[in-house]
This record gives structure tokens, C-alpha cells and sequence, in this order.
């Protein structure tokens, strides 16, 4: 016998009495479940059921090294599967052990006996969190397992149970007053047999729960729709028909999916696109080649996935990406991806120019030639004229005209405007074709990223563009006039939910400042598809020593091959807004609650002693109550605010 464990362990090790059984075989029954009442409940395997973020991985088909590579990196493992004996390869997923995923202790092995696994659970105290049998060559059954100990907070009541029938396990089920986490079966000599994981249905794992065994998707699907469950353990047992063991545990709360027959590259994408970790999958073969089934959890901030669910209501490609200028990233999926951003990429025009204006190459008062003549929404090379360049850059920025940004890439040289895109650190988008043409978008498409198009527009924001020239770039562009309708909406609904008066409100909206621009394409060519856009900036007040102490954000979003146009605009839209509640609301906070003097987040002494401090120095920070001079009066207005505190 050849046994691999984890060479790092942790923590103490003790007794656990467990109950291991080997039974006479029998036919498997086709599909058996059961269900109860869900209480306030709690975790009980964190990698198959948090939703805190955390580093993962998955891997598929790999060998001993490769499984070995990803422990050693810091990971442990959550499933452990034998894809195949001879040569010996798993597929596995793993998470971060640390954190909410932290175990102190555990293992894995391979090659083991069902002897083999009752001793080495004895000898670690250990629990099994993953069991899979495989046939070792000459119809010698084996186990790759993973264990973790089986003491303190991580303690539960549970057994394990090899080469059942599927009526041995209900029976042994009802006797324990038990529930499954784990389920593996095998074809023995034409005979069904189970190996099956249970705890006892007590305390926190006393929730609702179920299982399949032998069913097909739809049977899989109307028990999910039904009971509002959620798998947690996932094997194909046959690929044609295909058909699979389920195990089932009451929703709480998670965000989860689970996908079947998709290509290699789904599953790659997958994760990427719901911002989400795989954290069960299995290979099968089909007649159109190798297909994956697998289980996924939501792995974001809420902020992510609240973004995610408005542009899931659409059937695009999509991506965002949120940061704080200076500071860190606060919302992100698929920030990276290249898309297609129709005149969303007008913005990298609009910088190059601006930067030519700093520089003394030309003025804004500069005569550059435009062309008038259109087809369709393709701008041609007829009907010149000239107008003076702030007028051209104001009309591409504001009305999105494709023939001012046709006359802007010709004056400045397509190559220039790449090039400043590579020296503001754009490091995925490129211009490739002239904006508005769709055969020209088809076959040589504009490249564009959330993460480049927003990093254009922190580089403005922190000095790119300087002075007088960075204040036209803003005023150039939608909302260049004070116009927040963008996020007015949302301004006006978080300060009424703050308490704000209607001064207040309407001092908040003044001192806000937005800029965006926006693009889309339909394009058509065996069938439609639309792609949209949009990128940009906000600036918020937030108050701070009694003064406004403004922050700054920038974002990209994206949508790709939708078939709907009206939906891709509806979700753009609404998630373009969404994207900057919660800072909105940060800076809300600020105002609504005057005894946080510093703008910590919370009202205490510090507050009081900055404010005294500021006081004793006559520093107008200390100017409290906004009338010009430090007196008083602004005392006493502090120690009013100070004394009522905050909500």
C-alpha cells in the first residue's frame, strides 16, 4: 500500500469514535430524499459552503506534483476526485487555509483501504470532508480521501459507511439521524454500491437537506426550484444518459450555481463571468467531446456581486471595475477582458488631444478639418470643413459624433493616440478602426479593458493632465456643466435615508462632480449583436474637521454580444449608477453625522479632542458651524452635535 498525507499538519490529535462499515451489495434504487426544517443554522464545511472571498484554485486531470504544488502554496483541499488510476490523476479544488477556511488540522491520502481510512482517521482525530473510490487495476478498490480534525468548534458527530446499497444508506441515515455531505459511488460487477459521509442532524447542522441518486438534471433541477436547496456534492455517475448522485443541504443565504455539460473553456470562464469559485467539478466524456459538471460559490464583495446581478439580467459578455483614485480597487470582475467599446474609447482620443494642448503643440482655438458626410453612422471623407478644435473635442465627448473623433484621429495619428494609451498604462486596448463604421468594428474591433479605460481616467485625475487643461478635459465631457444626473438619483435617495436636510442635500449635489462617456454598437453580420460602454469619474464631498475633503473614483463598464439591446442598455445603465452606491453613502454618512468630527467612521472621544485641539489653535477647521470664524459658538455647536451622537 502507497499512502501521500499533507507533510503539514496542524494541531492536536486525539481519540473520535466513528463507525466504519463494509456491507453485502445490492442493487442501487434510482432516486431516494429526504428534507426537514431549516433553524437560523450555521456553516459547516466553509469550502463547500462560505461565501467569504478567499484565494482558490481547481485543476483537473493532474498529477501528484501538481496537487502537492497548490498545498504547499498555502491551499488545502475541499474535494479530492480520481480521474483516473493508471496513470494516477485527480481532479481537485482547493481554497486559502486561512481565515474563515482555516483548518488547524488536516490530510489527505490516496491509495487507501477502507482499513487504511479507519486508522489513519483514529490516528489524527480527523473527520472526512471528501471520499472517492477508485478501482486501483485488477478490481482492487482504493480511496483518495481529505480529512480534517475533529475537535473543539470544528467537532460533529458523523460516520462513514463504504460499499452500501442506496437502501442501506436511508436506513443507516434514519437509525443515526443523519444527513449526507459526501457521496461516492461505484459500479461493482454490475452492482451499485455507495460510499457515503453523514453528520447528525443536531444543532447547526440540523438544517433542511437532500439527495438523489441515478437522476437526470431536470429531476436535479425541480428539487433545487422546489425546496430552495442548494448541492454541495455533485458526482456524474453515467454520461450517456447522464446522470448523477446529488446531495442536497437548505440554502443560507449563498450565492451558488451549478453547470453541466460545459467545454473546458466554460469552466474557465465561468468563475471570471459570475465572479465566483468552483469548488466541486468532474470531467465526463461525450459524443462532442469532454464535458465538465460543477458546483460554484459566490467569492466578491457585496458591492461585486450586487453589480454582477444587474448585468446577469442580460445575455452579454460583461466586466467592471471600480477604484478610488490613489487608493484601492472596490469593485471588480472581468477587469481585464478586452471588449469591443464602440465610443466608449473616445475618451483616449479626447486625453491624447488634451495632453497636445498642454504640451503647446496646438491650442484649443486651433482650426482642425472635419469631414460632414455619413453612411449610415460611418463617417466619410466629403463635405470638409473647419472648425476650432475645443468645438470638435465638445461635440465627441457630449453628442458621441463620429465624424469629430474620425477628425481627431486623422489630425493626431492613430499610432500617437496608441501611444499615449501605452504611456498611461493601458496596457490591453489599442484603436484600431474608425468609430461608427460596423464592417470596419467587425473585422479589426477597438480594444478596451474596465481596468484601462478607468486607468485613463485616474491618470487625468492625478496629474496627466494638469491645471487649467484638466478642467477642460472634465468640462468637455457629459456632466461638464455640474450635471450629476447620473447619480443624482441615488444622492437623493441615501441622504433622505441619512436624515439630511434639504440644504444639506442640495449642498451635498453641488459639491459633487461627474464626467463620463458612454458608446454602442449593433453589429450585424449573420445575426446581431450589441455591444456597450461606459467609463468615467466622480468626485465626492466628504466631510472632515468640519471642511470638505473631496474623494475621487473612477470606473469602466461593459457589456458584449447581447442579443438585446434594450436589456444590455437597461443593465449598463443601472449598474453604471449602481457601481458607486456605497461610496456614495460613505460620503452621505460623513454629513449626516456631525459628533464625527474626523470623519472616522464612528463617534468617541477622539473626535472631542481633535476638535479641542483645533479650538485651542483658532485653526479654522475648528470653524464648526461654517461661519467664517472660530468662536464660541462653534463650541457649543460641537459639544450639542458631540452630546447627541450618532444614529
Amino acid at each position: 500500500m502507497q499512502t501521500l498525507v499533507n507533510p503539514s499538519k496542524f494541531g492536536p490529535t486525539s481519540s473520535k469514535t466513528m463507525k466504519n462499515a463494509i456491507g453485502a451489495l445490492a442493487t442501487a434504487a434510482a432516486i431516494f430524499a429526504s428534507g426537514g426544517l431549516t433553524p437560523a443554522s450555521a456553516l459547516g464545511d466553509s469550502g463547500r459552503d462560505s461565501n467569504a472571498i478567499t484565494g482558490w484554485s481547481y485543476y483537473t486531470g493532474v498529477d501528484l506534483a501538481t496537487v502537492q504544488g497548490t498545498i504547499n502554496a498555502g491551499r488545502r483541499l475541499v474535494t479530492l476526485k480520481v480521474e483516473s488510476a493508471n496513470p494516477l490523476r485527480f481532479n481537485v479544488t482547493t481554497v486559502n487555509n486561512s481565515g474563515e477556511y482555516a483548518e488547524g488540522g488536516w490530510w489527505w491520502y490516496y491509495n487507501a483501504t477502507a482499513q487504511d481510512v479507519s486508522n489513519l482517521l483514529a490516528q489524527n482525530n480527523g473527520r472526512l470532508i471528501s471520499l472517492s473510490s477508485y478501482d486501483a487495476g485488477g478490481g482492487v478498490r482504493r480511496f483518495a480521501i481529505v480529512m480534517v480534525r475533529n475537535t473543539g468548534s470544528s467537532a460533529k458527530t458523523w460516520w462513514w459507511y463504504t460499499s452500501r446499497s442506496q437502501a442501506e444508506i436511508s436506513n443507516l441515515l434514519s437509525q443515526n439521524n443523519a444527513r449526507l455531505v459526501d457521496l461516492h459511488s461505484d459500479d461493482i460487477g454490475g452492482t451499485r454500491v455507495y460510499h457515503a459521509v453523514m453528520v447528525r442532524r443536531s444543532g447547526a447542522d440540523n438544517i433542511g437537506w437532500g439527495w438523489h441518486v441515478n437522476a437526470d438534471s431536470t429531476t436535479i433541477s425541480n428539487w433545487i426550484d422546489n425546496t430552495g436547496q442548494r448541492l454541495i456534492d455533485l458526482q456524474v455517475v453515467d454520461d450517456n444518459p447522464l446522470r448523477f448522485n446529488a446531495v442536497y443541504e437548505q440554502r443560507q443565504g449563498q450565492g451558488w450555481w451549478w453547470w453541466f455539460g460545459q467545454t473546458f473553456q466554460q469552466l474557465e470562464d465561468k468563475p471570471s463571468q459570475y465572479a465566483a469559485r468552483v469548488f466541486d467539478q468532474q470531467r465526463y466524456s461525450t459524443a462532442s467531446g469532454d464535458r465538465f459538471a460543477f458546483l460554484m460559490l459566490d467569492n466578491a464583495n457585496d458591492l461585486t456581486l450586487r453589480t454582477r446581478n444587474i448585468l446577469l439580467n442580460q445575455d452579454g459578455r460583461f466586466g467592471f471595475f471600480l477604484k478610488e483614485v490613489g487608493g484601492s480597487t472596490l469593485a471588480s470582475l472581468n477587469a481585464d477582458d478586452v471588449f469591443e467599446p464602440a465610443s466608449t474609447i473616445k475618451a483616449l482620443h479626447h486625453v491624447h488631444a488634451m495632453r497636445q494642448v498642454q504640451n503647446g503643440a496646438i491650442s484649443l482655438n486651433s482650426n482642425i478639418t472635419v469631414f460632414s458626410g455619413y453612411s449610415g453612422s460611418c463617417p466619410q471623407d466629403t463635405g470638409s470643413f473647419v472648425e476650432p478644435l475645443q468645438t470638435t473635442l465638445q461635440r465627441m465627448m457630449e453628442n458621441s459624433d463620429n465624424a469629430r473623433t474620425q477628425a481627431v484621429r486623422v489630425r493626431f495619428g492613430e499610432a500617437n493616440i496608441n501611444a499615449t494609451a501605452a504611456a498611461l498604462g493601458m496596457t490591453n486596448s489599442e484603436l484600431n478602426h474608425r468609430i461608427g463604421c460596423g464592417g470596419e468594428a467587425i473585422a479589426n474591433p477597438n480594444d478596451l479593458t474596465p481596468r484601462d479605460i478607468a486607468e485613463l481616467y485616474e491618470d487625468v485625475a492625478q496629474g496627466y493632465l494638469s491645471g487649467s487643461t484638466r478642467d477642460t478635459f472634465w468640462n468637455l465631457m457629459l456632466g461638464g456643466t455640474g450635471n450629476v444626473a447620473r447619480v443624482e438619483n441615488i444622492i437623493i435617495a441615501e441622504a433622505n435615508a441619512a436624515g439630511l436636510s434639504a440644504t444639506e442635500r442640495a449642498a451635498f449635489l453641488n459639491a459633487t462632480r461627474q464626467y463620463w462617456k458612454g458608446g454602442n454598437y449593433g453589429l450585424c453580420s449573420g445575426g446581431c449583436v450589441f455591444h456597450r460602454g461606459e467609463g468615467g469619474y466622480l468626485r465626492l464631498p466628504f466631510k472632515q474637521f468640519a471642511q470638505i475633503v473631496n474623494r475621487e473614483y473612477v470606473y469602466g463598464v461593459f457589456i458584449n454580444d447581447a442579443t438585446n439591446d434594450n436589456q444590455a442598455a437597461t443593465a449598463i445603465g443601472s449598474a453604471s449608477v449602481e457601481i458607486h452606491r456605497d461610496a456614495i453613502r460613505e460620503a452621505i454618512a460623513t454629513w449626516a453625522c456631525p459628533a464625527d468630527y474626523n470623519g472616522s467612521g464612528q463617534a468617541d472621544f477622539f473626535d472631542y479632542l481633535d476638535f479641542v485641539e483645533f479650538y485651542e489653535a483658532n485653526d479654522r477647521r475648528a470653524d464648526f458651524n461654517g461661519d467664517g470664524q472660530v468662536d464660541f459658538f462653534d463650541y457649543l455647536d460641537f459639544s450639542n452635535a458631540f452630546s447627541q451622537g450618532c444614529d
